[in-house]
């Protein structure tokens, strides 16, 4: 089982992207379930992973994922990044 930390950031991963499923994807959807370039993908997961970086800095942020001042801070973050690519289509991934 992994640890705590990183279970705590694939929650918190999980809630940003359903927020956000338009501008925020962990990266291992980018890589393999967008058509988006790989290089791309680690670029938008480093941007990404500062959001969740200054969220895990929160003092029991679980319990405060509701809170004004974390949606502010999500929602300021997640509206200065460009929507992403939109998921490839079955057509797209048949060889």
């Amino acid at each position: 089982m992994g640890s705590s930390e990183f279970l705590l950031r694939k929650e918190l991963e999980r809630w940003v992207n359903e927020l956000y499923p338009d501008r925020y994807a962990p990266l291992y959807s980018l890589i393999s379930f967008t058509n988006v370039p790989y290089a791309e993908s680690m670029r938008q997961d480093r941007e990404q992973r500062t959001l969740v970086d200054r969220l895990l800095e929160i003092p029991d942020v679980r319990a405060k994922l509701d809170s004004p001042e974390v949606r502010e801070m999500v929602d300021t973050f997640m509206l200065s990044v460009p929507p992403q690519l939109k998921p490839l289509e079955a057509s797209e991934t048949a060889v």
